[in-house]
């Protein structure tokens, strides 16, 4: 069986169980397209089980630099950046940053697109997303001062 065939195996396996929410956040991460992967997060988070552990491991996968170059889904990240960044919910919005950094490991960097995303990041309302968001330091960033 291949490799994702047994990840989408396991996924579903768990996915009946909300102790298992940090589990099913990697296992999907791992196994399924990028907007199935955003809809979990989303569910997950409008069911109240984007706790501390499954925040961080959501986050730990979409910021992994396998996430924007194992895979050639860029355009999968830049969706889940702007989808989760204009949401009420600060935690989807963390994971719009994490998709953001994600995002910015591929070949083309911190652009100036992306760079004026993570300000607006920066600029949230909610300490969880704007405290990230100020300690992200891109090289580029910093050169540029």
């Amino acid at each position: 069986m291949p490799s994702c065939l047994r990840y989408r195996a396991r996924y579903a396996g768990c996915t009946c169980d909300r102790l298992t929410s940090s589990l099913q956040i990697r296992l999907a991460a791992r196994a399924l397209p990028w907007d199935e992967v955003g809809a979990l997060l989303v569910r997950l988070a409008e069911a109240g089980d984007l706790h501390s552990d499954a925040l961080s491991a959501a986050c730990q996968e979409l910021t992994a630099a396998r996430a924007a170059l194992r895979r050639d889904e860029a355009p999968g990240l830049a969706a889940l950046d702007e989808r989760f960044g204009a949401s009420p919910d600060r935690y989807v919005r963390r994971l719009g940053l994490a998709a953001l950094v994600g995002l910015a490991r591929s070949a083309r960097g911190w652009d100036a697109d992306r760079l004026a995303r993570l300000n607006a990041y920066r600029a949230d309302p909610a300490a969880l997303v704007a405290a990230a968001a100020q300690f992200t330091l891109p090289a580029e960033e910093i050169a540029a001062e």
